[in-house]
């Protein structure tokens, strides 16, 4: 079975808004989650840019990493992450604010993680 291939039977689903938890398999990840006492040690805001001609199949996740808040490519993140992943919609009263929350989320690329 193709590594990404659960992302791609979900991808279409997935909206502006969402959230992407990951559950690092790596020791600082374990570190985290033992003090949070989560099951998760990241998480990032699922962008969908599908308006855009040419990103149609895909989806981005804005997060705070080392540097600073980045927007990268879901399935490049999937593909060499170690972990567990778990998507979770946006609650439907607030689709309405999907763009918004886009809007609000691309604006903070290249802040500094503090």
């Amino acid at each position: 079975m193709e590594k990404l291939s659960e992302y791609k039977a979900l991808r279409n689903f997935m909206k502006s808004g969402d959230l992407i938890e990951w559950g690092s398999a790596s020791m600082i990840g374990g570190i985290i989650r033992f003090f949070t006492k989560k099951q998760v040690n990241h998480s990032s805001i699922l962008l969908n840019l599908d308006r855009f001609e040419g990103l149609e199949k895909h989806r981005f996740v804005l997060e705070a990493l080392e540097h600073g808040i980045e927007l990268n490519l879901m399935s490049a993140r999937l593909e060499d992450f170690k972990g567990v992943v778990y998507w979770s919609r946006l609650k439907p009263e607030y689709d309405l604010y999907r763009n918004k929350i886009a809007a609000w989320s691309l604006e903070r690329i290249g802040t500094k993680y503090d």
